[in-house]
């Protein structure tokens, strides 16, 4: 029982974090002027490979923590956040805003957007 608890709570706290964040169109993220926003391709080493926004970096969803000294050395003042359909780019804005990064934005469609819209991609 607990454990169905603490499974509907997450599920619950990814679902407001995503309405709280705010989404940027594709077309929006093609104008970010890199000195101020840092792109971060939250999917794995291998789809990033495979191809990814141009600029991005990639840090996986379930690095973050780990990796959240890199994430706050980038002075950018805001980060967009993507993966593939947006599940992990919500676990990854619930882990930055926990630990007090709250300049998010999220990619809205994620990578099955750009890729839907052909946009450029990086590889």
């Amino acid at each position: 029982m607990k454990i169905l608890f603490l499974v509907c709570l997450l599920c619950s706290s990814n679902a407001v974090f995503a309405n709280v964040i705010p989404l940027i169109s594709t077309d929006n993220v093609l104008q970010v002027d890199p000195q101020k926003t840092l792109i971060l391709d939250v999917r794995s080493p291998d789809e990033f490979a495979e191809g990814h926004v141009p600029g991005a970096i990639n840090i996986p969803h379930n690095e973050i923590t780990q990796q959240l000294e890199l994430i706050k050395s980038f002075k950018q003042e805001s980060i967009v956040l993507y993966c593939r359909s947006g599940r992990r780019a919500g676990i990854a804005a619930s882990t930055l805003i926990e630990h007090g990064v709250t300049q998010l934005q999220h990619m809205d469609g994620d990578m099955l957007q750009w890729q839907a819209q052909q946009l450029p991609i990086e590889k």
